[in-house]
């Protein structure tokens, strides 16, 4: 299975972007839930990536990222999710 390469990011207050142009647009809900979806979506590369990096490290596979580092793309990686970065 693949994806659209990330980064993606949310532009315009409603659509995903990625550095290879728009992938979708959020969908809209009456509750205001899709801005909040539409952060966890775009931030989605970003953390399948750190959660890699820390299987990988628990596996002892001997990788280029200290804990240290994959603990701080992993906070990043949430803050975006939640929309504070």
């Amino acid at each position: 299975m693949s994806h659209t390469p990330g980064p993606w990011k949310l532009v315009a207050g409603n659509h995903i972007q990625s550095e290879w142009g728009q992938i979708g647009r959020t969908w809209m809900m009456c509750n205001g839930d899709s801005v909040a979806n539409a952060h966890l979506i775009a931030a989605a590369p970003e953390l399948l990536e750190a959660l890699k990096s820390l299987v990988d490290l628990e596996d002892g596979h001997v990788g280029v990222f200290t804990l240290d580092e994959i603990m701080d793309a992993a906070r990043a990686a949430i803050a975006k999710a939640e929309g504070k970065s």
